[in-house]
């Protein structure tokens, strides 16, 4: 009896080692899983937070389907949505629609910046880290959505610069923005790249 009582005791030992076990390795690729969705969501956030301030601010956003379609035959354009209407560029007090340029323009080029961010971050993981699909597409429609914000800004400095004898100098105004433009047209294609890559890899693994 007792050396059963034994027996079973060592069995419940050995079985509790072997969850342990299971347990830490399932933790280990559980914490792998969850840094890699933690980067891609901070991707995700960033570029909606850039979508939702250009919005707030009022420039044209277009990376719809419809949006790009339409602008590939040439249809029409509605003045009355434009950011430089919006803003009053053709009428208001020139030194103000400035000044409420350049605060636009620097709310977007950080959310700009807080996505470039992220995608370097997520860039930054190990080897097994391949971005997804999403990843690529969510960093180009920001940089589809900067680059008509400046299309817009530079838009209504066209206009007031029509009513000055001061001009006022866009690519100056503007640089900071143009600067994380240009870093998120770079981290797109790196962005494209590396999923090219894990894809290429994925099918060499298989068929060795």
């Amino acid at each position: 009896m007792a050396q059963q009582l034994k027996l079973g005791i060592i069995a419940v030992m050995i079985c509790a080692l072997h969850a342990c076990a299971t347990v830490s390795v399932y933790e280990t690729t559980k914490v792998a899983d969850i840094s890699l969705a933690s980067d891609q969501d901070k991707l995700s956030r960033a570029s909606k937070s850039f979508h939702k301030t250009s919005g707030d601010i009022g420039v044209e956003d277009k990376t719809s389907a419809f949006d790009m379609v339409a602008s590939w035959f040439g249809d029409e354009e509605d003045d009355s949505n434009a950011y430089w209407k919006r803003i009053g560029a053709d009428e208001a007090i020139v030194s103000k629609v400035r000044d409420r340029i350049a605060l636009d323009a620097e709310k977007l080029t950080s959310k700009a910046m807080a996505v470039n961010e992220a995608a370097v971050a997520l860039l930054a993981d190990d080897d097994e880290t391949t971005p997804s699909r999403d990843d690529v597409a969510e960093m180009e429609n920001v940089l589809i959505s900067a680059r008509n914000a400046r299309s817009s800004f530079q838009e209504a400095l066209n206009k007031i610069n029509k009513r000055t004898t001061s001009p006022v100098d866009g690519n100056l105004l503007l640089s900071a923005f143009d600067a994380e433009i240009q870093v998120a047209a770079q981290l797109a294609d790196k962005l494209a790249a590396a999923r090219m890559s894990g894809a290429l890899s994925m099918l060499k693994r298989a068929s060795t």
